[in-house]
């Protein structure tokens, strides 16, 4: 049985989830993809204050294209959080020690991958007025609820590694309630021109 803790509120960290050599690759695969990229900072206004590392291309869609020279590690990530709802985005992330905090939320259940993280300083978030720290080693993952306001660590002083996946608003409830699925609807249709991947 994979090894859980449970923060609060659905948020939920799993250990141990690749092999070294599975891990390894992963970074070496996804790599070569990430470009700079500028955000605006909603602590600061500034509308270039954010900076970090990202891919842009969808890695879902690279593993499907093209199995035979990328390891996919989707179906993994998925039997770990026995998820049936659809992934559909999946980015990685390389933050730096330059790189700002940044306030956040997705429209889906997301959930992030720390592929390569010494200091163990994990996802931060914010629950009704509370400031909430968690500690991800390298190689555990970390769930985060849709809308629930989020942000990289504030400070670290080592380069790190992230895999962020966004899975259909379905993904973590009954598939049969149909109010949830019309808000689903409504969040695609209103957000397609202008959803911003973080």
């Amino acid at each position: 049985m994979m090894n859980c803790s449970e923060i609060r509120d659905g948020i939920k960290i799993y250990y141990d989830i690749f092999s070294e050599e599975e891990r390894l690759k992963i970074i070496k695969q996804f790599s070569p993809f990430l470009i700079e990229k500028y955000d605006p900072c909603n602590e600061t206004g500034h509308p270039l204050a954010f900076r970090t590392n990202q891919t842009v291309y969808n890695l879902v869609k690279l593993c499907q294209e093209d199995p035979d020279n990328y390891f996919n590690p989707f179906d993994r990530l998925r039997e770990v959080l026995n998820i049936n709802g659809e992934l559909f985005w999946a980015w990685m992330n390389y933050n730096t020690i330059d790189t700002d905090r940044y306030w956040h939320q997705h429209v889906y259940d997301s959930c992030v991958l720390m592929l390569d993280n010494p200091e163990s300083i994990g996802t931060s978030f914010k629950i009704d007025d509370e400031i909430i720290e968690t500690v991800c080693p390298t190689n555990s993952l970390i769930t985060v609820p849709r809308l629930c306001v989020h942000a990289p660590p504030k400070k670290i002083t080592k380069p790190r590694y992230v895999l962020a996946l966004d899975f259909r608003l379905d993904a973590f409830i009954d598939e049969e309630d149909k109010y949830k699925n019309e808000i689903q609807s409504f969040f695609d249709k209103a957000l397609a021109m202008n959803f911003e991947k973080y």
